[in-house]
């Protein structure tokens, strides 16, 4: 746990977390989407909390990284 708490510390404003994420994320959707998928892993990931927990962290990267533009340019 400590490691994590650093290393978040020390990466913290460097890294970029897009808004969208391009071909990548709509690829993405369709696969979700993909009625075919409903018995593969699109439906084991989508029915687990595993997109909360996705989704949260991604919520996370973009606000740290909100703020971290406002510290630097204040």
């Amino acid at each position: 746990r400590e490691r994590m708490t650093r290393h978040r510390s020390e990466v913290s404003g460097r890294s970029r977390i897009p808004e969208a994420w391009g071909k990548e994320e709509e690829l993405f959707k369709d696969w979700l989407d993909d009625p075919s998928s409903s018995s593969s892993a699109a439906a084991a990931f989508m029915s687990s909390s595993n997109t909360r927990i996705i989704m949260s962290a991604r919520a996370a990267l973009a606000e740290e990284q909100t703020n971290g533009r406002r510290r630097r340019t204040t």
